[in-house]
């Protein structure tokens, strides 16, 4: 496989070099603790993912949806709470202006318990939802608000529609904040059939995981992404990927004109994932052979920035090794069931089981 880019390692090396680290140089590790580190990483990052299924937020969704093994029990309450909102929501001006209009839909709005409908009071900023947290509870301990809502106008089949360009949405429990999705900004294309997304910049939080999210087009065929979740500022996992296309002949794309992807991948700040695909080129091949694989898709493994090993498929086992730097190798399944197996476990009561190797 392609060594990293020299002026990669040149970078690399100029920040270990001024990490500050004064111990010995001799930091070479063993293939045996390489293993080691790549599994404690992954166990590290399946502890913080627990925070997805233990926090604040998911305890919440699973009372109020009733959720068991995956199942939706309370879908037929949830259904009769929030149907009588649909007396307070203008759909027919939304769908003949194209534009839902924030202002005229302003207020608190308060579910009854006694009589299972909805009052509205005045508000001037913000939309407001009160109602209960689940199905046995007597009052309503849900705050549901938003806010900062802006749109702009953005061309679809040649008709104007207004798109949101910044929205803020926050959710809290008796007085908590439990959920927050808050739409910084969003700028569309000026394409003449469908407005593509040019620059996107999201944060979500859950409690008590955050979630960052950043998008950008800095040109017709050229994309950016980046991903970033945290639980309390420590790294669960993140990644950037950048792809070039080879047009911009957005309807007529075809997997060979998906030209190049790279990127990276991190696992708690320790263990990161590097790779560079020539996609264009492998859709191209008719039935690339495992050398042409390897060729066109590079992928190394890093521990704390250090090179410990790649990544290869290996065809006649139909998948992916991870090759050592002493040149031993085995199949990754070693990690990614395990892996996969644990976070399946977090998810469980939400989707159930879903992992099959």
């Amino acid at each position: 496989m392609n060594k990293i880019h020299f002026g990669l390692v040149i970078f690399l090396f100029l920040i270990i070099s001024c990490s500050g680290n004064t111990s010995d140089s001799n930091d070479e590790t063993t293939v045996d603790e390489d293993i080691e580190n790549i599994t404690s990483s992954l166990n590290k990052t399946t502890s913080l993912f627990s925070g997805l299924e233990d926090g604040e937020f998911s305890t919440f969704v699973k009372s109020f949806a009733g959720i068991q093994s995956g199942n939706v029990t309370s879908d037929d309450w949830i259904e009769d709470v929030f149907s009588g909102l649909e007396d307070f929501v203008d759909a027919d001006a939304t769908e003949d202006n194209r534009r839902f209009d924030f202002n005229a839909h302003a207020g608190t709005y308060t579910y009854n318990h006694n009589t299972g409908g909805w009052s509205q009071s005045s508000s001037a900023n913000s939309i407001v939802l009160l109602f209960p947290s689940s199905e046995s509870a007597s009052d309503n301990d849900m705050a549901l608000t938003l806010s900062g809502y802006q749109d702009g106008t953005a061309n679809i089949d040649g008709d104007s529609y207004y798109l949101p360009t910044s929205f803020l949405i926050v959710a809290e429990k008796s007085g908590t904040e439990i959920f927050k999705f808050h739409l910084k900004e969003i700028n569309y294309s000026n394409d003449p059939d469908f407005p593509l997304p040019t620059v996107v910049d999201l944060d979500v939080y859950t409690a008590p995981v955050s979630y960052t999210l950043t998008f950008n087009r800095s040109s017709s065929k050229d994309f950016s992404l980046g991903f970033s979740l945290t639980n309390e500022d420590e790294l669960i996992t993140a990644f950037e990927l950048a792809l070039k296309l080879a047009h911009d002949d957005y309807d007529n794309l075809m997997e060979e004109d998906l030209e190049k992807l790279t990127g990276n991948i991190q696992l708690t700040s320790d263990l990161t994932l590097e790779f560079e695909a020539e996609l264009g080129t492998l859709f191209s091949l008719n039935d690339p052979s495992e050398n042409q694989i390897n060729t066109m898709i590079t992928c190394n493994v890093l521990y704390n920035g250090t090179n410990i090993g790649e990544l290869e498929y290996v065809e006649a086992e139909d998948d992916i090794f991870i090759v050592y730097k002493d040149g031993t190798s085995e199949s990754a399944s070693r990690y990614y069931e395990k892996f996969a197996e644990d976070i399946e476990a977090i998810f469980f009561p939400f989707a159930g089981d879903w992992v099959d190797f």
